[in-house]
């Protein structure tokens, strides 16, 4: 059965606005603001149909410090492609301290993720 696998990451001020601006940028009709944070989502039959929408949402999740991991984790040994779809949920919380990262290598872990 399809399940929704849905990440949230609690974030600093200056790095949510910046992913809230990216987000913002790429993914208009899908951002959900809300008073702490945002979220977006897309399904495993979007993902895999517009490879546009795949890249940028796996650049998000590269240049925010520790989703590629969070993502990782959360989806196991399980593909993409037997999930329903993937939801970021964006926390703001100033004591986060996000993983370090390597926004290169991070996005293209979450690319190979997203493409499974």
């Amino acid at each position: 059965m399809d399940s929704l696998l849905t990440i949230e990451i609690a974030l600093p001020a200056r790095t949510l606005w910046t992913a809230l601006r990216r987000a913002d940028a790429w993914f208009e009709d899908r951002v959900d603001a809300f008073d702490d944070g945002f979220a977006l989502g897309a399904t495993a039959a979007e993902l895999a149909a517009d490879s546009q929408l795949c890249e940028r949402l796996a650049s998000l999740i590269g240049t925010t410090p520790g989703l590629a991991g969070l993502l990782r984790d959360g989806m196991g040994a399980d593909p993409m492609a037997a999930r329903g779809g993937l939801r970021l949920v964006f926390l703001h919380d100033d004591t986060a301290r996000p993983a370090p990262g390597d926004p290169d290598a991070d996005t293209l872990l979450a690319r190979s993720l997203l493409a499974g």
